[in-house]
């Protein structure tokens, strides 16, 4: 995002200022598109351990409310979400990454609950238990969840024998035993990990095909790593990214960054306020993000901090797509501005433009990333996920793989996110962060700042 301070003279002259204010959403997008295949099945089946099983695809991510998310947050690069409010304090509090991996999804809400996936584990959000925030955080139970699904059953041991090195639990009839039961008791024990539901056996670990001696647990699995240090030798299964891929969890959800707008539940398509501040041509492209579930913060976030969306003329030329810019006018504080060569063009189109621009503002507005005075990689990263999202959501999942007319607007955003997805016709489980931080590098060229 560019910021500038412009004078009362150059307000009232819009065309200099949008093009001294310039930002970029899409550079040289101008190429015509192949014949793609036609898109696979989300609800592709999942092979785990040589066992196939199935189970129903989940639908659309939706949201998690702002209570959840308020406070404190911290944003991963790593895998481009955030951990906020009460799930951030839980994940300091119960191991971090070693324990419970990073977020590889926003907070969401599915049937009902308030979960986020992490690495590791799926952290879910159970107010109803307390009314103290620090005992609203519960783990699903994964290992068990996990083993039911593929039909393994681990007989109870009818005893067992406690010594220095090892401890029977007869809640479970299992017993845990040596660098398992240090590891246990040093990382939270039944908290976290919950009581023990097999003895130690051997399985194919599916991220390097390799036996290892594993335990599994209600929360998690144990992993032996003898090719690591002594202090280092016990890991944790990835089971959060195992369970996601076993439901086929929609895609989306590895893209989508849902805002954290209190209010964003209130739809504010039909407002006033928004029909006044976003141009009449524009205004069906907000009022379309709005309306779903996963944008419907796009006009809460428009209203409440006075953010003009309208056609220009300052910036027409070829290769970009539209812009977010702050100033520290009163009347006109922030704008989206999109070039008035795209009027008429395509809602989905346009839509995935505002929405790319309004992950720009609300990053701006809310401080959800350091400010930059330069194009941002990280920042162009969330845009470019949330453009992506929208356009799946409102064209369908078979958008990437749509034949489109050659060097049409629909072409060129297509084109454009198409490779910051990989190349690949199709959003998949595995959406490759860093593949589409690289793509941005290159296209934002050496000024756009890590």
């Amino acid at each position: 995002m560019n910021t500038f301070h412009p004078s009362s003279k150059a307000r009232r002259r819009r065309t200099l200022l949008l093009l001294a204010a310039l930002f970029a959403t899409f550079v040289g997008l101008w190429t015509p598109l192949a014949a793609n295949a036609a898109p696979q099945s989300l609800g592709t089946r999942y092979s785990a351990l040589g066992t196939d099983y199935a189970l129903s695809p989940i639908d659309d991510p939706l949201p998690a409310p702002a209570e959840v998310a308020t406070g404190r947050f911290r944003y991963f690069a790593q895998t481009g979400h955030f951990l906020r409010g009460l799930f951030l304090t839980y994940w300091e509090t119960h191991g971090g990454t070693d324990i419970l991996g990073l977020p590889i999804t926003e907070a969401l809400t599915e049937d009902g609950m308030v979960v986020q996936y992490l690495e590791r584990a799926i952290l879910e959000w159970h107010p109803e238990i307390s009314s103290d925030p620090r005992r609203q955080v519960l783990l699903t139970r994964l290992g068990a969840t996990m083993t039911e699904a593929r039909g393994l059953v681990f007989d109870r041991l009818p005893a067992g024998e406690n010594t220095p090195n090892s401890f029977f639990f007869p809640e479970t009839g299992h017993n845990l035993a040596n660098a398992f039961l240090t590891f246990w008791q040093r990382y939270g024990g039944l908290a976290v990990f919950g009581y023990p539901i097999s003895e130690e056996i051997v399985e194919i670990n599916q991220a390097d095909g390799q036996p290892y001696a594993v335990q599994y647990f209600e929360r998690n699995r144990f992993e032996w790593h003898p090719e690591r240090g002594p202090s280092e030798n016990v890991l944790l299964g990835l089971l959060g990214v195992e369970y996601a891929r076993s439901v086929s969890l929609n895609p989306l959800a590895r893209t989508l960054l849902p805002a954290s707008i209190e209010g964003a539940d209130q739809d504010l398509t039909a407002s006033p306020e928004l029909a006044e501040l976003v141009e009449d041509d524009l205004l069906p492209v907000v009022q379309a993000l709005g309306r779903t579930p996963q944008f419907s913060w796009v006009p809460t976030l428009i209203v409440r901090n006075t953010i003009w969306v309208e056609f220009t003329t300052g910036i027409d030329e070829e290769g970009v797509a539209g812009a977010f810019i702050s100033t520290n006018s009163r009347t006109r504080p922030y704008v989206i501005l999109i070039p008035e060569s795209e009027r008429g063009e395509p809602l989905e189109a346009l839509a995935s433009v505002i929405a790319h621009e309004a992950t720009h503002a609300y990053d701006a507005i809310t401080g959800a990333l350091p400010r930059r005075t330069n194009c941002s990689v990280e920042g162009e990263l969330r845009a470019y996920m949330n453009g992506l999202s929208s356009w799946i959501l409102l064209k369908g999942d078979d958008a990437l793989s749509q034949i489109y007319e050659p060097r049409s607007f629909p072409s060129a955003v297509n084109h454009s996110l198409l490779n910051f997805n990989g190349g690949k016709t199709t959003l998949d489980f595995e959406f490759d962060v860093q593949s589409g931080r690289e793509y941005i590098s290159d296209l934002y060229g050496p000024d756009c700042e890590r």
